[in-house]
C-alpha cells in the first residue's frame, strides 16, 4: 500500500543550539517534511506539540505503509547499544557523529565525513536525523536548561566517550 500524502517541505539547516532553536520557533503551526531518509521514509515535524507554543512532534513517516513512528530516547539508546554489540568501532563513529550533529553539523555531511555504516538496527541516517530534530525540540522546550545536551551528555557518559 502506498500513500499519496504530501507534506510541505521545510529546510532548516542544523546549527548551534540557540540559532537552531530560534529558526524553529518561527515555524508556523502545521505538519512539515524536514528530512528525506535513504530508505524512502521521511522525518516530519508537527506544530504545535503538547508542551507549549514552541513544542512540536518529531515523527518518521513511511509513505509505503502510511505509518508514522515517534522514537523515544529509550528506543534510540537501545538501538545504539545493539550497534555496540555488533560493531564497536562503527558504533563509536556513530556516537562521534551524534556529537557533531549536536554541535550543529548536518547529519548527512557527518555520516559521509566519518564514513559511518549501518551495522544493525536503525539506519544511521534515521538515527542522526531524528536526533537533529529531537534536540531542536528539547531546545525549544527547555530554553533555560540544557536542552539537547541533557540527552547528548547521557549518550557520552553511557558509551564512555569524551566530548571533543
Amino acid at each position: 500500500m502506498s500513500t499519496n500524502k504530501v507534506f510541505e517541505k521545510l529546510v532548516v539547516p542544523n546549527a548551534d543550539q540557540n540559532t537552531f532553536r530560534n529558526s524553529i520557533k518561527v515555524i508556523k503551526d502545521g505538519e512539515y517534511e524536514v528530512e528525506q531518509l535513504n530508505d524512502g521514509k521521511k522525518i516530519l515535524i508537527k506544530k504545535p506539540g503538547y508542551k507549549g507554543k514552541n513544542d512540536f512532534q518529531v515523527k518518521t513517516f513511511d509513505p509505503v505503509s502510511d505509518e508514522e513512528k515517534s522514537f523515544t530516547h529509550e528506543e534510540l539508546f537501545n538501538d545504539i547499544r545493539e550497534k555496540f554489540k555488533k560493531d564497536n568501532d562503527n558504533a563509536k563513529k556513530c556516537i562521534e557523529g551524534l556529537h557533531k550533529v549536536c554541535k550543529g553539523q548536518e547529519p548527512g555531511t557527518v555520516i559521509q565525513q566519518l564514513n559511518i555504516k549501518t551495522s544493525v538496527g536503525l539506519p544511521v541516517d534515521t538515527l542522526l536525523k531524528n536526533y537533529k530534530w529531537i534536540w531542536g525540540q528539547e531546545d525549544c522546550n527547555y530554553p533555560k536548561g540544557k536542552g539537547r545536551w541533557l540527552s547528548m551528555d547521557c549518550l557520552l557518559k553511557e558509551f564512555n566517550t569524551d566530548k571533543k
